[in-house]
């Protein structure tokens, strides 16, 4: 993602003010929506004019278009009038993907008859949806998979993550002559995490790494480097959300395609990280003291039978993607066996 510098300057000069939590009560945390509240695979069908809505690459004033939903998830199953819109950027681009990703837009909970109350999808305001960049291609499908995967392991680390839904998708344009079928995942709102864990959203960028919490952030920018994932920034707020509670900052990060674990065909690692792939992990946390680093290493060492245990069980990936991600996760545990290849890598190499 580029940045102005001159937009740089001006986040660097932010006053504390402008990003400072105010003391808050704290919400009470609420039950997750049914569609995250648990893992099992559903299906899905939309139907629109794909092709008009993918010919829409107006970024400023995105437009929504008519589709209509159906889903089954085990007895569960019912259809909705709904919309959807594209999302993203670089992905928008049809050098990049022949299928963007899209978002969701349900019928409010007001809507007489409601079609969503008592199912799956009851409480669902709009929802991204992860789609597979390029159809009839194996390996872009492999990609949905894969991010999933990752999400799936934040997860199994913190629940202070977003919650996510695989689905096999069918997709009807009445102006073509067959449907695509794919796989997809629907990505838990940040509103509904917010209510989750008792959180409120923060927009403002310019936050900096002494702004927030020691635990959650150093845990997101090791998770990073266990993922592999360098296509991300605090201050601007790219691939992180910010949360507060109880007046302090939290950080839940976000989209992982590019990370070195996924190796997706169109990452690429930053010119300035002077590196030669998105495999490659570099550190891009700053200089927290060794305790801070060990206990976040930690925490994602104790997840990890649960996360390659959730690698084995995933229904449709590839055997030889399984054993690519695995021994990448490998090299991470073999590094952070040792406390002073922890310094090394993390501390020494840190952002001064």
């Amino acid at each position: 993602m580029k940045y102005h510098p001159l937009l740089g300057l001006l986040l660097l000069c932010q006053p504390w003010a402008t990003i400072q939590a105010q003391e808050e009560e704290v919400k009470k945390p609420k039950p997750p929506t049914p569609l995250f509240a648990a893992d099992e695979p559903i299906a899905i069908q939309l139907t629109a004019d794909f092709k008009q809505i993918f010919k829409d690459g107006d970024t400023t004033d995105r437009k929504w278009y008519p589709a209509s939903f159906v889903w089954r998830a085990g007895d569960d199953t019912g259809s909705a009038a709904v919309e959807l819109t594209t999302r993203g950027h670089f992905r928008l681009k049809s050098s990049t993907c022949g299928f963007p990703m899209l978002r969701v837009r349900f019928p409010k909970d007001s809507t007489k008859p409601n079609p969503l109350k008592g199912t799956l999808f009851e409480k669902q305001g709009s929802l991204k949806l992860a789609t597979h960049c390029r159809t009839g291609s194996a390996r872009y499908e492999q990609i949905v998979h894969q991010e999933y995967l990752v999400y799936r392991a934040y997860n199994a680390v913190t629940d202070s993550s977003f919650r996510v839904r695989f689905a096999s998708a069918t997709y009807i344009d009445p102006g073509e002559k067959a449907p695509v079928q794919a796989a997809a995942f629907f990505v838990e709102d940040d509103g509904d995490l917010a209510d989750r864990m008792g959180m409120k959203k923060f927009e403002n960028q310019g936050a900096k790494f002494e702004d927030i919490e020691e635990a959650p952030g150093s845990l997101m920018a090791v998770f990073f480097y266990f993922v592999g994932n360098t296509d991300w920034s605090l201050p601007y707020l790219h691939n992180v959300e910010l949360f507060t509670w109880n007046a302090r900052y939290v950080t839940v990060p976000f989209d992982f395609d590019w990370s070195g674990v996924v190796a997706a065909p169109y990452a690429r690692p930053d010119a300035r990280l002077g590196t030669p792939s998105v495999r490659q992990r570099v550190w891009r946390g700053p200089c927290w003291p060794r305790e801070v680093i060990q206990a976040a290493v930690k925490r994602i060492a104790d997840a990890k039978e649960t996360i390659y245990g959730r690698y084995r069980a995933q229904p449709g990936l590839d055997p030889k993607l399984l054993k690519e991600s695995l021994e990448y996760y490998d090299d991470f545990f073999k590094l952070v066996s040792d406390p002073r290849d922890i310094d090394r890598e993390l501390r020494v190499n840190c952002a001064r």
